[in-house]
This record gives structure tokens, C-alpha cells and sequence, in this order.
């Protein structure tokens, strides 16, 4: 008898969904398949968007130094202006690579940080989501923006981690000095390289090599007058 009732329940909810793209939600006995629009009115206490978790955001590496769980990724550290490190973020979803992925509105596409890409490798490395409601979770005045490490010029600096880092830009800019970028994509380049993503990256002239250029974010080259422009 009751399992006749379940099945009841289960068609008759079934049949009273709107057509239309369904999501799965589990329940204890089975997974049933409701309307998005359902899906839409439930509290995001109670249903949280995609790898986010309910309850505040868990922060990574950092002063803390502590590293996510398994299955998820560290992301922000580089973005993120609070210096208290990343956010762990569950199975982030990919972004800026060749295939044209991109975030969820209000989300954001930062820096994998566990990517390990030859300088100049033509589509080799992508970004990750890193989720708005995360960043707001973690702290009431985290934003994503935080300044780049300047390098170069005269100031003398040399970036901190030689390995991935270049300093794009120098004696391109308003100031002569350039900006550290985790390597950074070649452009404009004999081989056709462009910017992952023409919007969110500008092609800035690269002082090592003048036939080509380097990929960097739009913002910094508009903040220091970085000379360069992306090919159509």
C-alpha cells in the first residue's frame, strides 16, 4: 500500500510539472524530475547554485595555508583583494579556454591556479568559475579586482615567481612600468595566437619580442595605459 502511494505521488507530480528543461532533485526514496521554474522559487539557504555549499565560504591557502578538500579547487587567491587567500570551490565550471566556455552571469573567471602551462602554447590552460554568492559569502567586503604586482620600469622589480611569471608591458605603459602575469598567452603572434577572450583580455606589446604580444586583462591595461590591441 505504500509503496502505491509513492508511485502516485511521483506521477502526479511528474504530470504537473511544466514542460521545459528539467533539473534532477534527489529525494530519500528515489530522483524524481521537476520544471527549472520550480527549481527557481526554492530559497538559496535551501537549494545553493552550482558548486556553491551552504553555510560560509571556506577559505584556502593564504596566510591559512590550508588546501580544499578533494574535488575541489582553490580559486581567487590571485583575484581576490582581502589577502586572506581563495575559496574552495566544488568541481568548478571551466572558462576563457578555446572552446568559448563562460561563466554564469555574475560569476567570475579567474586563474587556474593549478595549471601548468608552457609560455606561448597555443590553447594550453583555461580559467574557472569562481561563483558571486562565494565571494559575497566569504567576506561582506571581498571583491575580485585586486591590483597586479607592478614590475619593471623604475621600480626594478622583478616578478616573485620566475618560473610562470612575465612582466608584460614595460615601457609600454604610462609609466614605463609593467604588470606580472601568470603565463600569460602569446598574440598577434607569426602562429595567429589571440586572447582567449577578446573582451576580458587585451594583446599588449611584448618589450622581449616586438612581432608579437602578450595576453593581459583589460582592466590593467586600461589602468596603466598599456599600449597594444588585440587582432580582429
Amino acid at each position: 500500500m505504500k509503496a502505491t502511494l509513492i508511485f502516485i505521488a511521483y506521477v502526479a507530480i511528474a504530470a504537473a510539472a511544466p514542460q521545459g528543461t528539467l533539473v534532477r532533485t534527489r529525494t530519500a526514496t528515489r530522483t524524481a524530475s521537476i520544471s527549472s521554474e520550480t527549481i527557481s522559487t526554492i530559497p538559496e539557504t535551501v537549494l545553493p547554485p552550482s558548486g556553491v555549499s551552504a553555510g560560509p565560504s571556506k577559505r584556502c591557502r593564504g596566510p591559512g595555508g590550508k588546501e580544499c578538500n578533494n574535488g575541489e579547487s582553490c580559486l581567487g587567491e590571485r583575484e581576490l583583494d582581502d589577502g586572506l587567500g581563495g575559496i574552495c570551490v566544488k568541481s568548478p565550471k571551466p572558462c576563457a579556454n578555446f572552446l568559448g566556455d563562460t561563466c554564469n552571469d555574475g560569476d567570475f573567471c579567474v586563474e587556474d591556479p593549478d595549471e601548468n602551462c608552457p609560455l606561448d602554447v597555443m590553447d594550453c590552460g583555461q580559467g574557472l568559475c569562481l561563483p558571486a554568492a562565494l565571494v559575497k559569502r566569504a567576506n561582506g567586503a571581498t571583491k575580485v579586482g585586486k591590483e597586479p604586482f607592478r614590475c619593471g620600469g623604475k621600480s626594478g622589480k622583478k616578478c616573485r615567481d620566475n618560473m610562470h611569471e612575465v612582466c608584460v608591458g614595460e615601457g609600454n605603459s604610462n609609466d614605463g612600468m609593467g604588470v606580472c602575469v601568470w603565463n600569460p598567452k602569446a598574440c598577434n603572434d607569426p602562429k595567429g595566437g589571440k586572447c582567449r577572450d577578446e573582451k576580458t583580455y587585451r594583446c599588449v606589446k611584448d618589450s622581449r619580442n616586438k612581432s608579437s604580444g602578450l595576453c593581459v586583462r583589460a582592466t590593467w591595461a586600461d589602468q596603466f595605459g598599456l599600449k597594444g590591441k588585440c587582432p580582429s
